[in-house]
């Protein structure tokens, strides 16, 4: 069964008439009964009674009939549903960044220049762990993503362009030790644990904390919590301690202490390779410029 067919049996159900909707439909008479032959041949039941006085609708062909008329209504409102939403999401880009940045140097430049660029676009944010935000762009939940590129595998989906560098820290509580002259190295905190927010695949953050504390002589007990706050809720109860990039807000909270490690991270944009929009296109070339011409805010920023 096709939807011409439908088309035809609801017309004739609707005019009674194979000679009315043959003239309607300018499609010959013969042409409409076969269609509604092979329909009757298909479903199993006569839908027509016809003589040469009248056309009428059987008791199935009323039950069909009512059926493909919600039928046909209903699909109508799901296709003007489709279009809404689909226009809804061309005028919709949606970011994500890690979780705990401080963006308040990159969200409202980027914002006023991409409404500048696409009048009426809407931004939305999301923030997550590196291994989340991959997987939202992979799967469609997001349209560009700014992340470090440690945890990122080379995946030939994705284009990533690395546009700065990041320091890493290691945030331990104030309460920790009183005596402020006290320069501490990774070492001492050897017994503590080591907390960290919980992905997809938490055997890499694993791997990557402990290959920062090897050198120091120690395997590190780590602990993985639900996200980002319950991770520097840790840290300032002084419950743990966490290795972090200095981009993260919370460093400059009163009841955390930090100290820079010898460890770098390379900052990048990161967005599907086969995604030609230009909406994403301009986005991930605004989002780099911005970031590019306030490295050096930024930078004294995460001092």
């Amino acid at each position: 069964m096709n939807d011409l067919q439908i088309d035809y049996f609801m017309a004739v159900g609707t005019n009674l008439s194979f000679t009315k909707t043959s003239q309607e439909l300018y499609v010959s008479q013969p042409a409409i009964s076969k269609q509604i032959k092979l329909m009757e041949e298909e479903l199993g039941v006569r839908l027509f009674y016809r003589n040469n006085k009248k056309t009428e609708l059987t008791e199935a062909g009323k039950l069909f009939y009512e059926f493909f008329g919600n039928y046909k209504a209903g699909l109508k409102n799901v296709k003007e549903k489709a279009v809404q939403l689909q226009e809804r999401e061309r005028r919709t880009l949606k970011i994500g960044f890690m979780e705990g940045w401080d963006l308040t140097l990159i969200l409202p430049e980027l914002n006023r220049r991409m409404q500048e660029a696409f009048p009426g676009i809407q931004i939305e944010i999301d923030c997550g762990g590196i291994k989340d935000l991959e997987a939202s762009l992979l799967n469609g939940r997001l349209d560009i993503v700014m992340t470090l590129h440690n945890s990122l595998y080379d995946i030939d989906d994705l284009e990533c362009r690395d546009i700065m560098e990041s320091r890493k820290i290691l945030m331990y509580s104030s309460k920790w030790s009183s005596d402020n002259s006290i320069k501490p190295a990774i070492s001492d905190f050897k017994d503590k644990t080591f907390v960290a927010p919980s992905c997809i695949m938490n055997s890499v953050i694993e791997r990557i904390i402990t290959s920062y504390c090897r050198p120091f002589g120690f395997t590190p007990e780590i602990k993985f919590v639900h996200n980002f706050e319950a991770m520097i809720t840790y840290v300032r109860n002084d419950m743990g301690v966490a290795f972090a990039d200095c981009w993260n807000w919370a460093k400059h909270s009163h009841d955390i202490k930090y100290f820079d490690v010898d460890i770098q991270d390379k900052i990048c944009v990161v967005t599907i390779a086969r995604d030609s929009r230009p909406v994403v296109e301009t986005a991930s070339r605004i989002l780099e410029e911005i970031t590019v011409s306030n490295k050096e805010k930024i930078n004294e920023r995460s001092s």
